[in-house]
């Protein structure tokens, strides 16, 4: 399954990269979306497939049997039934002998795959390309790269109070926004335009936020991370990112034993919830804190009652982890089809926009706009009357299968009169209408697209969300797991490493709720993306096209 949860996360950073290539903004969201459901599909591929061949090694062979009945397990690297021992997989893993293994393969890989020619680019300015240090000709990937390394070094979350460095973090955004984007990057090349929308990648956004050195000593570097700040301007392949997530549990593994040896060598119980209580405390006042610092705890504690439960209550507690991996999954799958719908429903709603005006007159007898009286939205269109009568008779015409809202004009301001359709909808016609009293079709399209396409970066950034929770959710057990799976150790210490675990979990949760932290991942990802960007926090007002009507 982890490794399923690998090629998913390779999946969710290559699809928006090819779907930007070939349809800019709307392509990387359609893109991203492909890839959130691949994500969703690979970890699925490798669960059944794991559960096949487990299945048919008990069936077929007495020897996987009593190795089962032993306490040992499968080691698909030497083909193998052994006893685990996290001591040995440090050497493997942990070395600077891995490292060396690992470079090894990375450089051979290269060789093989051959180096990209360097050629000459012309451009008309290099002031985006000297901000992120980088040469004019250099490749999407290294581009990339030089932001994410850039941007590290003075997000505003790591430096809250700093001025500079808030100007320096939208600089370097406001580069990578142009130099990101294929159309706006070959606009600017030939004319040194720089304007293009500060949209960001959710790849290299979450890479930041949980890049942080305070969670990645709890949940390691993530598959976004690994992948936006890969070495060299090539992709890992299967076996280096096999080989890094391997890496990554065993660290996170050792890490863990380290922190709660205290306890397990007796130390007072009291005096150890304290002190992960004041860490649990410290973690959830970070962006996304509480809710990372909750599925870290969540995580731990399913772990812990695995190994600690046995007979009906083991049984129990795997079905609930398995109901609770599976509805994840699901609510990942369903968010990756709302990106492609929000990306091709702000699509449709720009080319609304960019229909020609109509005249603008009353449509009753021709008066200039601020002679009307009443005005009528409907369907994405505003017409306005001069005579009251004249708008009340259309819109008893209109169709009821969009809604509809009638304003008059009292003392210089639009006043609702008449409407139809669901309350939420009527509402959101009339924050179009206040927010603009001499509101035109034109007008009314362009405010509906921007709502469409604030929308759809958001369901971008909560589909990448929801795969990074199944990435932290998989890489937790598997690294939890390994504490009580640990032959090293003598059965005792493995249930007190358990009962340790479950302190240390409960103690966070603790830490979170007397905290009253009440902040969801939604409410942290609209701050963020306002801060990057400079918009609002609060999300705009759905469209009267939307389907909520």
């Amino acid at each position: 399954a982890v490794g399923g949860v690998a090629a998913g996360a390779a999946a969710l950073v290559a699809a928006p990269v090819i779907g930007a290539k070939e349809g800019g903004g709307k392509g990387f969201a359609a893109g991203l979306g492909a890839g959130i459901l691949g994500a969703v599909a690979l970890p699925l591929v490798g669960i059944a497939s794991g559960v096949y061949e487990v299945g048919v090694g008990l069936a077929n062979t007495p020897a996987a049997i009593q190795a089962s009945a032993e306490g040992k397990e499968w080691d698909p690297s030497s083909n193998s039934w052994i006893f685990y021992d996290l001591k040995k997989e440090e050497q493997l893993y942990l070395s600077t002998e891995a490292d060396d293994k690992l470079r090894d393969h990375i450089n051979k890989r290269r060789e093989k795959a051959g180096q990209e020619p360097s050629t000459e680019h012309s451009v008309k300015d290099t002031k985006l390309y000297d901000i992120l240090g980088v040469a004019p000709n250099a490749s999407d990937a290294k581009i990339k790269k030089a932001y994410y390394k850039k941007a590290l070094t003075c997000h505003p979350d790591k430096f809250p109070n700093d001025q500079q460095k808030k100007v320096e973090f939208q600089a370097i955004s406001g580069a990578y926004a142009v130099l990101s984007d294929p159309q706006s990057k070959a606009r600017y090349d030939s004319t040194g335009e720089e304007n293009a929308e500060n949209a960001m990648d959710p790849s290299v956004f979450f890479a930041m936020i949980f890049g942080s050195e305070a969670f990645s000593e709890y949940v390691g570097e993530l598959k976004v991370a690994q992948l936006a700040n890969g070495e060299g301007d090539d992709a890992p392949d299967d076996a280096e990112l096999a080989f890094r997530q391997r890496r990554r549990c065993v660290e996170l593994a050792s890490k863990l034993v380290k922190r709660i040896q205290d306890r397990v060598d007796g130390g007072d119980k009291d005096l150890f919830a304290e002190r992960c209580k004041a860490d649990g405390s410290d973690l959830a006042k970070t962006p996304f804190g509480a809710t990372l610092t909750r599925l870290i705890a969540r995580s731990y504690i399913g772990a812990a009652n695995q190994y600690l439960v046995s007979g009906p209550a083991s049984i129990g507690q795997s079905i609930a982890d398995g109901a609770h991996s599976a509805h994840n999954y699901f609510k990942a799958g369903r968010d990756g089809l709302g990106v492609v719908s929000a990306a091709r429903a702000a699509d449709k709603a720009e080319k609304a926009a960019q229909m020609d005006e109509e005249a603008v007159v009353c449509r009753d007898n021709g008066q200039p706009l601020q002679n009307a009286s009443c005005l009528i939205v409907h369907d994405a269109t505003v017409e306005h009357f001069f005579s009251a009568q004249a708008a009340r008779d259309r819109f008893s015409k209109l169709s009821y299968a969009q809604t509809s809202v009638l304003f008059d004009k009292n003392g210089g301001e639009w006043r609702l009169a008449r409407k139809f359709g669901p309350s939420q909808s009527v509402q959101q016609i009339c924050g179009y209408v206040q927010s603009c009293p001499s509101i035109t079709s034109k007008i009314l399209r362009e405010q509906i697209t921007n709502a469409k396409k604030a929308r759809a970066m958001e369901s971008v950034f909560e589909a990448a969300w929801r795969v990074s929770v199944l990435d932290m959710e998989s890489t937790l057990r598997d690294a939890t797991s390994k504490l009580f799976r640990d032959t090293s150790v003598d059965k005792a210490t493995r249930e007190k490493r358990a009962k340790a675990v479950k302190t240390l979990a409960k103690a966070f949760l603790l830490a979170v709720d007397e905290a009253g932290h009440t902040e969801t991942w939604k409410d942290a990802i609209a701050a963020q993306i306002a801060q990057q960007t400079g918009g609002p926090v609060a999300p705009p007002p759905a469209d009267p096209s939307s389907s909520s009507f």
